[in-house]
């Protein structure tokens, strides 16, 4: 044991080294032959214009929320699925416990009821939202 320890140490020292001899350190050197060119504030604002502009034309809020909608239903679906799944192992695994497992296994679900109701909660608090900013936005 204290052998594999003490290999894996040195195999660990020789990695470090080889990488750190393999990266090279290049200083560079600043020039001050070229003038600095400083903007005019006119400049900057429309600069800045001009790159809102550019956002503002790639997706409007609708495109975006349509174009995400699938990925959160795919996330929900799959969180399902995976609950659904450990709630099945867990379930089997209480079949086949002795007493002293079960009150581990009663822990662990204690722990799986909480990331249930956190996971569910945040889905529906989610859906509220939606709802209600839809809502919001019919009315006006």
């Amino acid at each position: 044991m204290k052998k594999t320890k003490r290999l894996i140490k040195v195999i660990a020292i020789i990695a470090a080294v080889l990488l750190c001899m393999g990266t090279k350190a290049q200083a560079v050197e600043l020039s001050t032959e070229e003038p600095v060119k400083v903007a005019s504030l006119g400049e900057i604002i429309n600069a800045g214009n001009s790159f809102i502009s550019q956002g503002n034309s790639s997706y409007s809020v609708d495109e975006f929320a349509i174009a995400l909608a699938p990925i959160g239903s795919i996330l929900a679906g799959v969180g399902i699925v995976i609950f659904l799944a450990v709630l099945a192992i867990m379930a089997i695994r209480w079949i086949t416990a002795k007493p002293d497992q079960k009150a581990k296994l009663q822990q662990q679900f204690v722990g799986y009821v909480i990331s249930a109701v956190v996971f569910f909660g945040a889905v529906g608090i989610w859906n509220l939202v939606r709802n209600i900013m839809e809502q919001v936005e019919n009315s006006i």
